[in-house]
Parts: C-alpha cells; structure tokens; sequence
C-alpha cells in the first residue's frame, strides 16, 4: 500500500511539471537527471496533496484530514479563490486522493478539526500571527493575575509545572520552523525573530524531516516512473 501511495505521489509530480527528467546542471556544477521546482504547486488541490502526504509519511498520520480555511463551514462561503479550491479539493476528495472534511473556520483551526489546513500564503500568515499573538497576549494576562496577590502568588506555586507545560504549548520557539517539501535537501524555515530555542528546535525538525524518508521516497521511486512524452527534451 504505502509503495502505491509512493507511485502515485511521483506521478503527481510529474503531472504538475514539478518533477522533470532530462540533463540538468545545478548551481553547484553537478550533473542530474531530474529536477524538482517545487514552485510549480500553485493550486490549493496540489499544495493540499503535499500537505497530505507530509502529514502521513513525516508525522505519522494514516489517513490525514484535509480542510480549507474559510470564513464559514458552508461550501459557498468565501470569496472566487475559496470556491475554486474547494471544487477542486472535492473533487480530489471523491477520487480518493485526498481525505477532503470541507471549509475549517479560523476558530476551530487549533482544535484538531483538520491535519492539514490549505489556505493562501497571505490568509495563513493573518492567521499563524494572530495565534502568536494570543499566546503572548494568554501567557502575559496569566503571569499579572498569578503575581496580583498573596492568594494567587500561592496558586501559582501549587499549578507551577502545569503552567510550564501551557508556556510550551503556546510558545512557537517550541516548534522552531517548518520544511519547504519537494526539494532535495531538507530546508527548514524558521521565523525572523527565531531565539536560541527556537533554532534548537528548528535543527530537530530537520533531522526529523531527514531521518523521516520524504526526500528519499521521491529519490528512491524515480525509477518506477515514465518519462513523459517531450520530458526527455528539457
């Protein structure tokens, strides 16, 4: 079964022009037959694909829910781009490429709703800024009311270890960044303002993107699939 999901996963590649065989000389000099530009993934069905296939091969997951973030959990809200990536993520939802739960509102984002949230780069940058934003906002009213009194002082002493876990939770520096998927190398990226934590973090997502055999499974399966017609060419 997952050799199936590998197969098709490359021939899902291939059909977006992201994978390409020919000869090609990379920055460095070297010589490959194939090349992979992961910016040809420009429509929500296919980033919705890698996302799936990310959240089922790097974290586990056997059968990754995909949402769309939207305003409302009804199909016709949202706006053109909305609408136009919803038919196509329910139509790769009914030919079993992908698992499709439809529209996930903002608010039911963090609440385990979806694996895998497709949303535009502006839409979802709002969105991971806002939640940073809360957390600091959560963490800061917290730390006032808990050093508001002798009472609370005396609270925070008791739920002190509780409290270190929900700081952790709330904290990006925990997840320290996230792989760009698709090309050769693990790349993370982290946040601009990223501290020493952070990057610790940053560094154990790559060895677990790494040791995860992402990169591998695409590298490994090339042989499997045809060259398409005037591929060849390029």
């Amino acid at each position: 079964m997952l050799t199936e999901k590998k197969k098709e996963f490359i021939e899902f590649m291939l059909s977006a022009q992201v994978l390409r065989f020919g000869h090609f000389v990379t920055k460095s000099g070297r010589n490959t037959q194939y090349f992979v530009n992961t910016g040809n993934y420009k429509t929500g069905a296919q980033l919705s694909r890698l996302g799936s296939y990310y959240a089922q091969r790097v974290m586990g997951i056997e059968k990754p829910r995909v949402g769309l973030l939207n305003i409302g959990a009804e199909e016709e809200k949202g706006d053109t781009l909305r609408h136009e990536t919803y038919a196509l993520l329910k139509e790769a939802g009914e030919a079993g490429r992908i698992h499709f739960i439809g529209n996930v509102e903002a608010n039911e984002a963090m609440m385990g709703t979806a694996d895998v949230i497709v949303t535009d780069g502006f839409t979802g940058n709002v969105m991971l800024k806002t939640m940073e934003g809360v957390g600091k906002f959560l963490l800061k009213s917290l730390k006032e009311m808990f050093l508001s009194s002798t009472k609370t002082k005396l609270a925070a002493g008791l739920v002190k270890g509780d409290l270190g876990q929900m700081k952790k939770l709330l904290d990006p520096s925990e997840v320290g960044g996230t792989p760009f998927l698709g090309i050769q190398k693990p790349v993370i990226k982290a946040h601009g303002g990223s501290n020493a934590r952070a990057i610790e973090n940053a560094v154990l997502r790559a060895k677990e993107y790494a040791e995860s055999g992402f990169i591998a499974d695409i590298q490994a399966n090339i042989e499997h699939m045809r060259v398409q017609p005037g591929m060849e060419k390029n």
